[in-house]
């Protein structure tokens, strides 16, 4: 390991070590991003006029964050 994970990261490890020890790694970057991919909107903001726009902007940072997540353990999974 050639740096610390945060807190997130290790959490998610932990939780795939669990049920898939063979390559966490790969499995849970892998996991994370079709999470991501199944869940963001597809429609903007103009598309669904009754949604509230901090609504909108909470859920992209929430994806944004299992991003980063994703992209931290990729990161450490390459080096």
């Amino acid at each position: 390991m050639t740096k610390k994970l945060s807190s997130a990261a290790l959490a998610v490890m932990a939780a795939v070590v669990k049920v898939y020890p063979a390559f966490p790694d790969d499995i849970a970057v892998a996991a994370l991003r079709a999470a991501v991919n199944e869940v963001a909107p597809e429609k903007t903001i103009e598309d669904i006029d009754y949604v509230h726009q901090s609504y909108v902007d909470g859920y992209k940072d929430a994806l944004y964050e299992i991003l980063i997540i994703a992209n931290e353990l990729e990161i450490e999974n390459n080096v």
